[in-house]
């Protein structure tokens, strides 16, 4: 009985750190409880063992309950089906995209120009792009990637762009993509890649970190404007970033049902991203790179270690209708 009950209170903690963060999940608390959602099925998974060594199979039952419903909630939706294939049976487009939070400490960015030059992406949304980070990325593949933002100059930007194809900005003019998101405090990055006669919009954003209440609020504010930004764009879009949440929350699954968005990940997001230095269980996949219904396959990856306390991430993505 005794051992029951030392049981029961893990068990009960587990419970309230499930169901908890779906009460509530405006208030940061919750949120941050629910960010740590693929922690807490792992601890649930652990003690579904130890119950069963035990032999406790009520306890076990109610395990496998709060696992059955944590995963449930971790299935990544999509909420528009796949594209069809081009009236020849082929794809329009074939694109692997990375999206990098790069950061302002980063700590080796020759590592950094190393895992971008192996993985060979067409094209790269850099966000804290800062500029002695830039300068030695510039330098180092400057050769794989002719158009770039910011230009030759040194600049202070966050944002960056590389890629093989040619771009046009929606800034201020066809060079300059970045772009204000109404009704909020923050820009994002718009450019229409011109993938072999074949366009595609990039759409990037970095959005606040969730260290209050306050800064919670803007996230979700820019998340909802991104929805209805890219909702508004006739091409096939990508829309990748630093958005400090994870798949599973509210916030992202309102902004990909708004902006009519597949995600990149599987079943269950397996591209855990943030803090690059923790062990796999214990980062969560929180950049992302999701895709318009246009495009009719992808597969997310993982990039090893570049210097910085994100790991970058890439899909392989393909365009198969207009």
């Amino acid at each position: 009985m005794l051992l029951s009950f030392i049981l029961l209170l893990p068990l009960g903690v587990l419970g309230a750190l499930s169901v908890l963060p779906t009460m509530a999940p405006d208030m940061l608390i919750f949120d941050l409880m629910g960010q740590g959602r693929m922690a807490t099925t792992a601890a649930i998974m652990v003690l579904l063992i130890l119950l069963f060594l035990l032999r406790r199979w009520i306890l076990l039952l109610m395990a496998g309950f709060l696992l059955y419903y944590n995963l449930t909630i971790m299935m990544t939706l999509t909420p528009v089906p796949p594209a069809m294939l081009a009236e020849n049976g082929k794809p329009l487009a074939n694109l692997r995209v990375m999206s990098f939070n790069s950061y302002h400490y980063n700590s080796d960015p020759t590592a950094a120009a190393a895992v971008i030059r192996n993985i060979n992406p067409d094209v790269i949304l850099f966000v804290e792009f800062y500029p002695d980070v830039r300068a030695s990325l510039d330098t180092a593949l400057s050769d794989l990637y002719p158009y770039r933002y910011p230009g030759d100059k040194p600049s202070r930007y966050a944002w960056g762009v590389f890629s093989k194809y040619p771009w046009q900005g929606h800034g201020r003019n066809d060079q300059d993509p970045v772009v204000p998101l109404p009704d909020t405090k923050q820009n994002a990055v718009h450019v229409t890649l011109n993938v072999n006669g074949q366009p595609v919009d990039l759409v990037g954003t970095h959005a606040y970190s969730p260290r209050s209440e306050y800064r919670l609020g803007l996230r979700d504010s820019v998340l909802r404007a991104l929805g209805h930004y890219v909702r508004s764009l006739e091409n096939p879009v990508i829309v990748a970033g630093d958005m400090n949440t994870t798949p599973w929350q509210p916030a992202l699954r309102d902004m990909q049902n708004t902006g009519l968005l597949n995600n990149t990940e599987g079943v269950l997001p397996t591209t855990l991203s943030w803090p690059a230095e923790n062990p796999w269980p214990l980062r969560l996949p929180i950049d992302q790179i999701l895709l318009s219904r246009q495009f009719c396959a992808a597969q997310k990856h993982a990039a090893p270690y570049a210097g910085s306390d994100h790991l970058p991430v890439y899909a392989d993505v393909m365009v198969c209708g207009r």
